[in-house]
């Protein structure tokens, strides 16, 4: 009498086929994944360069960098030196946040309880999604001008502050707000240019640093060849936790390295890696918290003062990559779009 089904043999051998199927099928499919999360975070950078470039043409310069980390926006003080907070406040009107932007335009308590709302409103286009989404998380950092909160949104992406060695201030021991910021909003205003007051930022070489005052015509190594945003290097261990020091604020404060980099040739872009921290008090010469680089593999983007939006790899030779973050060295990369 003959039976109908499989022995064993046959099962496994079927189970087999199908497991090495789905082996070869997966790399497929996450390459696929992988590119549908690259192509959303070049638009979103598109989107933010979008923004800055508004600014640029609404205010005749790109946004400033702010004060200083101790330092959220003042609603009613525009975009200017003026304003403590940072560039991603500035360009709130142009990537459809107006309401944002507008909130706390009353007394200064109005302005206080407003930056905590704003620094826990996620945005979208503010987050890589190969990294993390845009969501809130743990925070223990926080301005003068603002109200106590326990979460904050944050960014994954960050604006060219030039290719000198800090994205802010440290090396300058003469200039107290080198990193919060002024006590108070009158010392700021009133204070000079100088040893005991504002850095001087003249050196400066980038778009976006602190009081930044950068017109598209300063930049004169070419639109095409400088670097406006680009994606951030993070410890993958720190994603969601809050204590990377170059990731432990909301994404509108001041001048910080948070959302500004630098494109110092000793620190090219690099692929998010695990164990490899960004505490300067663990990596002497601050060699991850200022530089550039994503989640992706083999290279990460930037978004130029044009407003293309281009890959540059890992790889990138790290002459090359300084030149494109200086804006003003009159040394054109070698390089082909």
């Amino acid at each position: 009498m003959r039976r109908n089904g499989l022995t064993l043999v046959e099962l496994l051998a079927v189970v087999a086929i199908i497991a090495l199927l789905l082996a070869l099928l997966l790399p497929s499919v996450q390459s696929v994944r992988e590119t549908a999360r690259r192509t959303i975070c070049a638009n979103n950078l598109a989107q933010l360069a979008k923004g800055m470039l508004h600014v640029e043409a609404r205010d005749g310069r790109f946004p400033s960098g702010g004060w200083g980390w101790g330092w959220g926006p003042e609603a009613s003080r525009g975009t200017g030196v003026g304003q403590p907070g940072g560039w991603m406040y500035v360009i709130l009107p142009f990537i459809e946040q107006q309401s944002l932007y507008d909130m706390g335009a009353g007394s200064e308590a109005e302005n206080r309880a407003a930056n905590a709302r704003r620094s826990q409103t996620p945005i979208p286009i503010a987050n890589c999604p190969t990294r993390r989404p845009a969501t809130t998380f743990p925070n223990n950092i926080y301005a003068r001008n603002t109200t106590i909160y326990f979460v904050a949104a944050r960014t994954d992406y960050a604006a060219n502050s030039g290719d000198h060695k800090e994205c802010q201030y440290h090396d300058q021991p003469d200039y107290p707000w080198k990193g919060t910021g002024p006590s108070d909003l009158s010392v700021g205003d009133a204070a000079t240019v100088g040893p005991g007051g504002w850095p001087a930022n003249g050196q400066c070489t980038g778009i976006v640093f602190q009081r930044s005052v950068v017109q598209a015509a300063h930049v004169i190594d070419g639109l095409s060849y400088t670097y406006l945003v680009g994606e951030k290097y993070l410890n993958p261990d720190n994603y969601l936790t809050g204590r990377d020091w170059s990731d432990n604020t909301n994404m509108f404060n001041g001048n910080e390295n948070d959302t500004q980099r630098t494109a110092h040739p000793l620190w090219p872009p690099m692929q998010d890696t695990r164990g490899y921290a960004s505490l300067f008090f663990i990596e002497p010469g601050h060699q991850s918290n200022c530089r550039f680089g994503s989640a992706h593999p083999v290279s990460c983007q930037f978004a130029f003062c044009d407003g293309s939006v281009r890959s540059i790899p890992y790889t990138i030779d790290p002459e090359t990559h300084r030149r494109l973050g200086n804006r003003k060295d009159g040394m054109i990369p070698d390089v082909a779009w």
